[in-house]
């Protein structure tokens, strides 16, 4: 390894613990108090190496966006199982995403403010909206191989499996936004997934 590759990974390194404690602190104390003197403190540096790898605490904020948006397709992925029926597939998926969703929004108070338009939270939640574009393709395009994969099987019917899945991916966004204003439990969501399913993969059969 030569010098300079060495300093590339000593930087890399600082970026990611610097990054790691910004999620720790939002995680709990929420985007909003979580102020550049508490990620220095908590990463063990001076407030000024952080403005060596971020400009600003906005920058810090998509760094942690762009993170939870990868933890959210990362474990979205790990529900697909290319072994089982389409229909099953479909129905473990959308299950397994709401109680992805449950999780986040009972452990990550950060994650809460970006979906959640309240009279506190609600610079976050528009900032949020800006990535949810991002979102939607990533996830619609699981969505989409499932469909796809039902229709190879004969069990779906669906000419355009793309548009589909942006539809089915608008209704998971209808439940999450209902989950969060709401402040239902994902116990309490479950049995009305369970019906947005039956509903979902009869228009997919037809």
């Amino acid at each position: 390894m030569d010098v300079e590759e060495g300093k590339y990974l000593m930087v890399t390194d600082r970026k990611m613990a610097i990054l790691d404690s910004f999620i720790k602190l939002v995680t709990r104390f929420g985007i909003e108090k979580t102020t550049m003197q508490d990620v220095a403190k908590e990463a063990g540096i001076s407030v000024g190496v952080i403005y060596k790898d971020f400009a600003n605490k906005e920058d810090l904020i998509n760094a942690y966006i762009y993170n939870l948006i990868d933890d959210l397709v990362t474990q979205c992925r790990k529900l697909i199982r290319e072994d089982q029926p389409a229909h099953e597939l479909l129905h473990d998926f959308i299950l397994g995403y709401f109680k992805i969703i449950g999780t986040f929004l009972e452990e990550n108070f950060g994650f809460f403010q970006l979906i959640s338009e309240t009279s506190s939270g609600k610079k976050f939640f528009q900032k949020g909206e800006m990535y949810r574009g991002l979102v939607e393709e990533k996830i619609s395009e699981l969505i989409r191989k499932i469909i796809e994969k039902g229709n190879r099987e004969q069990r779906f019917n669906v000419e355009n499996p793309s548009e589909t899945a942006v539809l089915i991916w608008h209704s998971f966004v209808s439940y999450t936004l209902q989950m969060t204003f709401q402040m239902k439990s994902i116990e309490t969501v479950l049995p009305q997934v369970e019906k947005m399913y039956r509903f979902i993969v009869r228009a997919l059969e037809a």
